[in-house]
């Protein structure tokens, strides 16, 4: 619940804030990509103690990587381009690595 209150006041200060530039489309497709990963998240939590502690890193990755997509200035020491491709890569990649443990593991 805490990652999905973050992630909505992310969605929030970046459209006060930057509204005008946020009209694109690649703002709607990584907004639609983390709630296709929270829902993923929360419907296909494993009930096992083992994978409990995977769990925190399925969790923080994506907020991490949903912010620099959506505030790749915030990072001064690389080009925007690269630290909004850095966080498609990380959103991603734990969505398939949650999917690939959805399918196989759990």
């Amino acid at each position: 619940m805490l990652a999905l209150m973050i992630v909505i006041a992310l969605i929030l200060v970046g459209f006060y804030v930057y509204f005008a530039e946020w009209m694109q489309r690649r703002v709607f497709a990584a907004i639609g990509l983390i709630t296709l990963y929270f829902v993923m998240y929360w419907l296909f939590a494993p009930d096992d103690r083992a994978t409990q502690r995977l769990m925190p890193l399925l969790g923080m990755i994506p907020m991490f990587s949903f912010a620099a997509i959506l505030f790749p200035q915030l990072n001064q020491h690389h080009l925007e381009e690269v630290t909004e491709g850095l966080g498609w890569f990380g959103l991603i990649s734990v969505s398939l690595i949650l999917l690939f443990f959805t399918i196989y593991v759990w």
